[in-house]
C-alpha cells in the first residue's frame, strides 16, 4: 500500500502569530454567531471564553486585517488612551488613502491631520508632535476627545475597532467605554471586545442600553472531537 501522508513542517503546526490553517478547527455554532453578527452592522460584538480557546483566531478568520484597529488592553489604560491611538491609526489611513486618490478621504485627512498636529495637548501628547498643513489655522475652540470626535473619523473609514485583552481594564475604563458604545452603535461604527469570561461578560451591568446593540459570544473550550482534528496533522509529522 502507498502511503499518502502528509509532513507539515512544525512552524506550519504550531504558529507564534497569525492563523494556523493547518490546524484550525471550525466550529459551526461560533461561525453562525460571527456571520450573524457581520448582518447586523451596527452591532457590537463581545468574544468572551477561557484563555487559549480561539477567540482572536475567530475574528481573524472573518475580519479582514485591513478593516482592523487593534488595541490592546492593560490594567492602567484610560478610554482617552484608546481614543488617541484610533486617532493615530486613522491618520495613518487617511494619509496613505490621500496618496492613492483625491476627493473625499483627502479632506477627511486634512482635516483630521489638522485637529492632531493643533489639538488638546491631551491628544498632541499621546500621538506625537505632527505639524498642521496651514500655520494660519486657528482653531477657536480644542476638540474634545471623545466619541463624538472618534465618530467623525472613524464612520467614513469603515474600520473595525478590536480590543484585545478586554478583561485588564478596571471599571472605570468599562463604564466610559458602555456609556459611548451606545453612540458608536448609533452611528454604525462596530467594536469587537476580546476577553476571559469571568471579567469580561459582565459588560452590559454597566449600561443596560447596550443589551440590543452587542452580541455576545461566548466561545467554549474545544470538544474532544475538536481535539482531535487538531492533533491529527501534528501526527503526520512522525
Amino acid at each position: 500500500m502507498v502511503n499518502h501522508m502528509k509532513i507539515y513542517q512544525l512552524k506550519d503546526v504550531f504558529v507564534p502569530v497569525g492563523l494556523p490553517e493547518v490546524t484550525f478547527v471550525k466550529r459551526p455554532n461560533l461561525e453562525r454567531s460571527v456571520l450573524s453578527w457581520e448582518l447586523s452592522e451596527a452591532k457590537h460584538l463581545l468574544i468572551f471564553g477561557p484563555s487559549k480557546s480561539g477567540k482572536t483566531t475567530l475574528w481573524k478568520k472573518y475580519v479582514p486585517s485591513t478593516k482592523v484597529i487593534k488595541i490592546p488592553c492593560n490594567a492602567t489604560k484610560k478610554i482617552e488612551d484608546v481614543y488617541s491611538e484610533i486617532l493615530y491609526e486613522l491618520n495613518s489611513f487617511y494619509e496613505s488613502e490621500r496618496t492613492q486618490s483625491s476627493g473625499k478621504n483627502s479632506a477627511v485627512a486634512a482635516e483630521l491631520q489638522s485637529i492632531i498636529g493643533i489639538g488638546t495637548g491631551k491628544i498632541s501628547g499621546s500621538l506625537g508632535s505632527i505639524s498642521s498643513l496651514s500655520d494660519k489655522q486657528v482653531r477657536v475652540s480644542e476638540p474634545v476627545l471623545g466619541s463624538n470626535l472618534v465618530i467623525r473619523f472613524l464612520k467614513p473609514s469603515k474600520k473595525i475597532i478590536i480590543l484585545e485583552d478586554f478583561h485588564y481594564v478596571n471599571s472605570d475604563f468599562k463604564f466610559a467605554l458602555s456609556e459611548d458604545l451606545k453612540a458608536f452603535s448609533d452611528e454604525k461604527c462596530p467594536w469587537i471586545l476580546v476577553g476571559v469570561q469571568h471579567k469580561t461578560s459582565g459588560l452590559l451591568s454597566y449600561n443596560l442600553d447596550l443589551s440590543q446593540r452587542i452580541s455576545e459570544l461566548p466561545v467554549e473550550g474545544f470538544s474532544d472531537e475538536n481535539l482531535q482534528k487538531i492533533i491529527r496533522p501534528i501526527h503526520k509529522l512522525n
